[in-house]
């Protein structure tokens, strides 16, 4: 049985407090997850379970700037693998790579400009096989995530969000030949503002 989970997660704050009421903030995370279960048969099953979990939030307010700003990222990656059979092996993997950043940018001054990016990737692989004899195998993976931002100067307020849910499941059962599953999922999400 081959486990690993990889998480990391970052985050940035830069202010700069002078005069032209500036703030610039960053988020960023990445997630890199495998998780497989190999039965090669006989009495009893194998099962392998990952889940990563995490939250960011940023905040940050300036009364006498009238900047305001909030900063959150969430997400939950749980993958699921068994396998069972006394005959031939059966081969269970779940592969996800997921990652994020959000940023925005506040600058005052004699020419204002507000900016805010949010960007989400993600690729997520879910196989099983079971060649060569009777048996089960099943693997499920499932990632929900969210991007949310706020920000507000005395000259307006932007909000952006994004969220995704995506769930894989394949099962094989009772066969005698060699079905192999396979689900992907590609995801590319952003968005962009800019304000002047």
């Amino acid at each position: 049985m081959k486990k690993g989970v990889f998480l990391v997660v970052t985050s940035t704050l830069l202010l700069a407090g002078s005069a032209q009421a500036s703030v610039g903030w960053a988020q960023s995370f990445s997630i890199g997850a495998v998780n497989q279960v190999e039965w090669l048969g006989g009495v009893g099953s194998a099962h392998g379970l990952n889940k990563a979990v995490f939250e960011q939030i940023q905040q940050f307010s300036n009364a006498r700037t009238e900047v305001s700003a909030l900063q959150r990222q969430t997400g939950r990656l749980v993958q699921n693998a068994t396998a069972s059979g006394l005959i031939g092996p059966s081969t269970s993997r779940q592969e996800a790579t997921v990652s994020g950043v959000q940023g925005f940018l506040a600058y005052g001054g004699k020419s204002p400009l507000t900016g805010a990016i949010q960007i989400l990737d993600g690729t997520f692989v879910n196989q099983v096989a079971k060649p060569e004899g009777v048996g089960a195998v099943s693997g499920t993976q499932r990632y929900a995530g969210l991007q949310e931002q706020n920000l507000s100067t005395p000259n307006g307020t932007g909000l952006q969000s994004q969220s995704v849910e995506i769930v894989q499941r394949a099962n094989i059962m009772g066969v005698k030949t060699d079905p192999v599953v396979t689900n992907t999922v590609d995801l590319q999400l952003g968005q962009l503002q800019i304000a002047n």
